[in-house]
Parts: C-alpha cells; structure tokens; sequence
C-alpha cells in the first residue's frame, strides 16, 4: 500500500495498489471533524510523552482513561454511509489521538499552550498497520498496547528498523523505508503522517479510512474490519533541529491497538467478517498532517 508523507490534506483515491494518488489541498476553514455519529467506538489510555518538556520528555503511562490522567486513542466505526467519493453506499472509520486534558490546549481559552522552544524539539509521526493480517476477535488491553496481539518479534524488529532508519536519525520523520519488508511482520504500512505540534494539532491527529460497504473481498466491510484491532504506531522522535544524529530509544516508538467495543444507539458491535478473496477494491484514505514550521528545515 501507499504510504503518505504529507504537509496538507491529503485525499487519496486508489483503485489497485499500484494506482497514482489524486491528491487535493484543502484550507484549515473547511476542516470538519469526522465520524462524529459513529456505530460503535472505543476509547483506550496509551502509553506517550509529555509534550510539556523539551525532546526527550518524560514517558506518560497509560494511568486511567479519564481525560485528565493519560493520552488516549479513539477508533469510531460508521457502518453504512453516503459519500461523494464512491458510487455506493460506504463505510467509514477513524482513529483520533487525543491529549490529556491541559496538556497541549488552555483549559479556559482553548489556545495552544507550548512554548514554540519546546515543540519544535519533538517530531511525533503516525504509522498505521495494514490490519488485514491482524486476528479476528482479538480483544483490548486495558492500556492500549498490542501486546498478545502483534507478536513480539515484529514489534521488536519494527522499532529496530525505525531506529536504524537514517531518516529518523536526521528527524525528518521519513522513517517508512524498509517496514514493508520485515520478515517477523505479517503487514504491510497503510497510512504516514507527521502530527502537527501545533495549533494545528486536534486535526492532523486524525487519520481517516473508507471503502465500499460490500465488495468481492467482503460481505460487510464493518464486519470484517471492525472484527480487527487497528494498529499504530507512534513514533515519539526527535525533529530536525534538535539530537540530529542521534537514535531514538526504543521506549519512544509506542505500539497502539484499538478495536471498537461498543455499540451506540440501537446500533450492533462488528462480527467477525469472512474475506470472500478476490483483488484490491478501491479504497480511500485521509491522513491530515501539518508539520511544524521549526522542523521542515
């Protein structure tokens, strides 16, 4: 699959793997948030860093799922939709990375709260895992690691890969190369995006996943992916500008698995789904990613 490195809303419409983007560029005054009447959700604590303090921070355990103890990862899952990308009925999914409360955001104005010194030391970067190779029914942890769910070989060598990547190294968030290619690793990358640590912040921190309700691979695309966990992959690096050089310890690349787990409104939870078989489907993802002005260089 694609991976995406990109600087503005990136909309991506493919129809085999090997297909071109066609990307648009869309102003911060159309930014809506997405997949806010979901099916079913799940909200889970994950381990991060403070923000708060110039790279390499502080670790933040995965405490409580109370807004104001941990970050947390969101995952909603919209059965069946209308979309202006696609001729039939689709179905949309979301995972939104979500601060504890005051750590980025003023608790009364709502402003950005960082100093811009210290921001501008961190580059944090978002790796989604093609979660088709992951098991169907595997449940959450109560931290939102992926620990019984991605073997620990694979999360081993992931971080090894990330570390060595000389693109890590220089901070500019590159890290993609050669992860499609580890041997203890069942998947492939499906989406890249540098977060904004910035004001910009709540949108790039959504990544957006769509595709056809039904098609040759599935019955029910809310069945066959909302059965999986989503996996990503936070890397908590360095930016260009500061430790140039320098590797990442493995404790700042967090693995995140997420599986939605609960149904709202009259809605019904995703079963386990059957792959039909048969080639790619056309596909849409949406990755939001405004780096941060200090590191692009």
């Amino acid at each position: 699959m694609t991976r995406l490195f990109l600087v503005w809303l990136l909309l991506a419409t493919l129809t085999q793997a090997q297909s071109t983007n066609n990307t648009t560029v869309l102003p911060d005054s159309q930014y809506e948030p997405w997949n806010d009447s979901p099916n079913a959700t799940a909200i889970l604590p994950i381990a991060a860093f403070d923000l708060g303090t110039r790279y390499p921070g502080r670790p933040r355990p995965a405490a409580s799922s109370e807004a104001g103890n941990s970050w947390r990862l969101q995952l909603n899952f919209t059965e069946r939709q209308h979309s202006p990308y696609f001729d039939g009925p689709t179905t949309l999914v979301t995972t939104h990375l979500i601060p504890p409360r005051g750590a980025l955001f003023d608790d009364e104005t709502g402003a950005w709260d960082i100093d811009e010194d210290v921001a501008s030391t961190w580059r944090l970067t978002a790796i989604r895992l093609e979660e088709d190779a992951l098991e169907v029914g595997a449940g959450n942890n109560k931290d939102g690691s992926c620990e019984g769910i991605v073997s620990s070989d694979c999360m081993r060598d992931m971080k090894d890969n990330i570390i060595q990547n000389p693109a890590t190294r220089k901070g500019d968030g590159r890290m993609s190369q050669g992860l499609d290619s580890i041997e203890s690793c069942p998947f492939r990358t499906a989406s890249f995006a540098t977060i904004s640590l910035n004001k910009n912040f709540t949108k790039t921190a959504y990544s957006l996943w769509e595709d056809t309700t039904e098609s040759t691979r599935y019955k029910s695309a809310y069945d066959h992916y909302g059965s999986r966990p989503r996996a990503v992959v936070y890397v908590w690096g360095h930016s260009n500008t500061t430790a140039v050089g320098q590797p990442l310890n493995d404790n700042h690349i967090i693995f995140t698995c997420i599986r939605v787990d609960q149904a709202l409104g009259s809605s019904r939870l995703p079963s386990a789904g059957v792959r039909l078989g048969g080639g790619w489907s056309k596909w849409r993802v949406v990755v939001v990613s405004v780096a941060v002005a200090a590191t692009i260089g």
